[in-house]
């Protein structure tokens, strides 16, 4: 709320210098507005069947300001995913801050960054109100993109499917707060390089920032196609649609990184850790190497080249210096994910081959072209084991889960019948018992029956014995004498 309200304050500033400051502030007021529009549209999805009064009042929470603070006390307090919602609390949370990210911080510093910057061209000064705006805009998505990070880690569920990349946060409490802190410094260093970045660029020419995003994003984009990684994690239907909401998702998602440094997304489902490793530094070392071409120095002034230069080392030193704490300070077993090279395909295909059916039920809960190369066996792990799921009924054999499973992989009537008739055979196998009780026999409906009743030639109508040919008989009651000479021949007994 400390953000939405310095940006107000901006906002405000903007309006009252007038035309001078026009751009500035129709750029600022698009800015809030996509924000809150993406908001409201997320809420619609998430409560689109929770009826219209859910809707209006999860907007108003949206409109107040209000959305960010509720969704951490949901997931502070353990709250588990409603009925007829889309995402869980902490995925929901997740999204509303990647939001404020992408369509409000982000831009916010730039735009404030860019009014800085040319009012101090232009010998003016500049307010108080401005750098405090700037300020808190930087330690606000340094904060949200640490709180992403953080919550995600330290998730219990997620360190119990995945443990061999979640964990890298201490379980000491003094270390765990000065990692907080090196990622929301991390952060708010790495958004000022780029924004910095982007408004030299702009003095240049009006074009080159978009020349350099795209070009940026055209490089990622090709490097996922060719290591076949192009495909996003979340399930979506196959086709051209497939491919564009994939290619977005990864467009907004690198967008993002590339100014926050959200440590989650090193994970091979996003950017990747060695990918996500050099592109932390890229923005560092292509300033530098802007500020030392003849395109800046043909459109800036020596002082000004003077300052920038000094600015850029002492922020790409700290950027440095942060990271190096960071890596000092986490679980140094969990290093190496900053230098993987693994896709989310071969990730989610190894946690299926290798993990308990906790982790193989996950991969239902991904896109089907990570998991196509092992789809045989997929099927074969799901028609094994459903019977034994119906019975047992673990916390993941919900029906939500049984709707993701392609029908073809289910098992058919015909299957679940040859099922079911080895579980009445091994049930009617005869256990005796000699002693002071007698013996007795347990039927298929969990009645004891005594071994005399049996003898004397009585019907045992609980009891359904299947021929060796396979023809089952229908509910029609069977002869003890051929009940008996069945399980003789099949050896469950000897008389």
């Amino acid at each position: 709320m400390s953000d939405l309200a310095t940006d107000l304050i901006v906002l405000k500033q903007f309006w009252d210098r007038g035309e001078e400051q026009l751009a500035f502030r129709t750029a600022q007021l698009a800015s809030l507005s996509t924000s809150i529009g993406i908001q409201l549209m997320m809420v619609v999805v998430q409560n689109r069947k929770k009826g219209l009064l859910r809707i209006l009042k999860e907007c108003l929470i949206v409109l107040t300001g209000l959305k960010a603070p509720l969704d951490a006390y949901r997931v502070a307090m353990g709250a588990e995913q409603e009925k007829d919602t889309q995402f869980d609390p902490m995925l929901e949370m997740s999204f509303s801050k990647l939001i404020e990210l992408f369509a409000e911080s982000i831009p916010g510093i730039i735009i404030q960054l860019s009014a800085i910057v040319r009012t101090i061209i232009s010998g003016e000064n500049v307010t108080m109100a401005a750098y405090l705006s700037l300020a808190v805009s930087l330690l606000t998505a340094g904060f949200i993109s640490a709180t992403i990070s953080y919550d995600l880690d330290t998730d219990p569920k997620k360190r119990a499917l995945n443990p061999e990349f979640y964990g890298y946060v201490p379980d000491d409490g003094s270390k765990r707060a000065c990692l907080f802190v090196m990622m929301i410094l991390m952060t708010a260093t790495q958004v000022l390089i780029k924004a910095t970045l982007i408004i030299i660029l702009a003095s240049i020419s009006s074009w080159f920032p978009f020349y350099y995003l795209l070009g940026d994003m055209a490089f990622y984009l090709l490097y996922k196609v060719v290591r076949r990684d192009f495909t996003y994690q979340i399930p979506l239907p196959f086709g051209v649609f497939s491919s564009f909401a994939s290619g977005l998702i990864r467009a907004i998602l690198k967008f993002i990184v590339d100014f926050a440094v959200i440590i989650h997304y090193r994970h091979p489902y996003e950017i990747g850790g060695l990918y996500f490793s050099l592109n932390m530094f890229l923005p560092s070392l292509g300033l530098a190497f802007l500020l030392a071409s003849d395109l800046a120095k043909g459109s800036l002034s020596e002082s000004t080249l003077a300052l920038l230069s000094s600015l850029v080392m002492i922020l790409g030193g700290s950027l440095v210096t942060l990271f190096g704490a960071f890596l000092l300070l986490m679980n140094k077993e969990y290093r190496h994910t900053f230098l993987s090279i693994e896709t989310g395909g071969q990730l989610l295909r190894w946690l299926f081959l290798e993990g308990d059916d906790v982790s193989k039920a996950q991969v239902f809960k991904k896109n089907k072209i990570l998991w196509a190369p092992i789809r045989d066996k997929v099927a074969v792990w799901v028609k094994e084991g459903w019977a034994s799921w119906e019975e047992e009924n673990p916390d993941w054999f919900t029906d939500k889960w049984k709707a993701k499973v392609p029908e073809n992989m289910k098992p058919t009537k015909k299957m679940a019948l040859r099922v079911e008739k080895g579980a009445s055979e091994r049930q009617a196998e005869v256990e005796f018992e000699f002693g002071g009780g007698g013996g007795e026999e347990k039927g298929q409906n969990g009645r004891r029956k005594s071994l005399s009743a049996l003898i004397m030639g009585h019907k045992a109508a609980s009891f359904k014995v299947t021929p060796t040919s396979g023809v089952m008989k229908k509910e029609s009651e069977v002869d003890e004498v051929e009940f008996v000479r069945e399980m003789k021949r099949r050896g469950s007994f000897s008389m």
